[in-house]
């Protein structure tokens, strides 16, 4: 897959939550060519790279390392019930 010369951007804060039990590693399906990967409330040291693993699987279109039905930006819109997780 050729991939595009455009600028990556990165945004970066202190501690990024989902608030939910599962962080976002996503496409963006409103904007063609966007991913986000977020909400890892401060776990992303440990688990990241098996979220980059899942990451880079979803940017090349290739066979996911897991399932990403828990991980989609779209749940957030498509009805699918949140629970909030404080993370006690």
């Amino acid at each position: 897959m050729e991939l595009s010369r455009s600028p990556v951007r990165f945004l970066s804060t202190v501690n990024q939550l989902a608030f939910t039990p599962s962080a976002i590693i996503s496409n963006v399906a409103r904007v063609p060519g966007r991913f986000i990967g977020t909400g890892f409330s401060g776990h992303g040291f440990g688990i990241g790279p098996g979220a980059g693993k899942l990451m880079a699987d979803i940017v090349h279109n290739d066979e996911p390392l897991v399932d990403t039905h828990a991980f989609r930006l779209s749940r957030f819109s498509d009805g699918t019930k949140i629970t909030i997780d404080a993370g006690f």
